[in-house]
């Protein structure tokens, strides 16, 4: 009976000392945190005119002689949607892009897998001559305000002539655009 005595009071003890133990107070607690802080960013997607989700901007077919009269225009824009942190964007061209003259300063973007010739495109944010040009030599781009979840910025590429003398072929070019976030 005493051993059993010694055992129940030596169980006891150390469970007194456990719970002496855990109560014990805390002077200080140390934790680490890690995180990568990162810019916030966009999904940027092209519509056509009729708002449709698009990957190419097709003229179609067109005549030598419709480049005298007037230079062919078609709108689209870019929607820059589920925008998280983002008050502001840059858009340019990537520096793969060739250029050609356009108004004498590289501006227009050249004919890049089609045997036409004398024939270029502009890109512009807005109506053309309303808006403002992309100018292909430059990679400093356009800057854009984002004010919203979506944010949609109109577009316009216009078909031009480059030489006096135009031959007719396919005309494909392939635009990059590179959108940062400062």
């Amino acid at each position: 009976m005493l051993n059993l005595q010694r055992m129940i009071l030596a169980g006891v003890l150390v469970s007194s000392s456990q719970i002496s133990f855990a109560l014990t107070d805390t002077a200080s607690i140390t934790a680490t945190f890690n995180s990568t802080i990162e810019s916030g960013t966009c999904k940027a997607v092209l519509h056509d005119d009729a708002d449709n989700l698009v990957d190419t901007l097709d003229f179609g077919n067109m005549y030598i002689s419709e480049f005298n009269s007037n230079k062919p225009t078609k709108n689209f824009s870019i929607a820059l949607n589920d925008c998280l942190a983002v008050t502001k964007v840059t858009i340019a061209p990537s520096s793969s892009s060739l250029c050609t003259n356009g108004d004498g300063q590289e501006d227009a973007f050249a004919n890049t897998n089609g045997d036409a010739k004398g024939i270029a495109v502009e890109l512009w944010s807005g109506e053309p001559d309303a808006g403002t040009k992309f100018i292909c030599s430059q990679s400093s781009g356009q800057s854009f305000s984002v004010t919203d979840d979506t944010t949609i910025l109109p577009m316009s590429i216009r078909m031009i002539p480059t030489e006096t003398t135009l031959q007719a072929g396919s005309f494909d070019t392939t635009l990059t655009l590179i959108v940062t976030y400062p």
